[in-house]
């Protein structure tokens, strides 16, 4: 998130920057997430550590696509988004 200054009015916004494959990237991290927490499952089993890396990879992926899926409808519906409280 960066803040910006709109030209005009001075207006404060703040700007998300989508990076391109931002999916394809975050779905190859979660990959890598997994595999080491399997190696390190070997090292410390009591730890559970390869439980938690899937349940994190879960939540994460949900967070990102329901993001994405909000902002695609955000853009194809806009009628839906005339209200002031958003």
């Amino acid at each position: 998130m960066h803040l910006a200054t709109l030209t005009g009015g001075g207006d404060t916004v703040a700007v998300k920057v989508q990076h391109p494959n931002l999916t394809e990237r975050l779905s190859l991290d979660m990959a890598i997430l997994r595999r080491l927490a399997k190696l390190a499952a070997r090292l410390a089993p009591d730890m559970r550590v390869g439980e938690t890396a899937d349940q994190f990879a879960i939540n994460f992926e949900v967070c990102v696509y329901t993001y994405i899926y909000a902002s695609t409808h955000a853009r194809t519906h806009p009628h839906i988004y005339t209200s002031t409280y958003r």
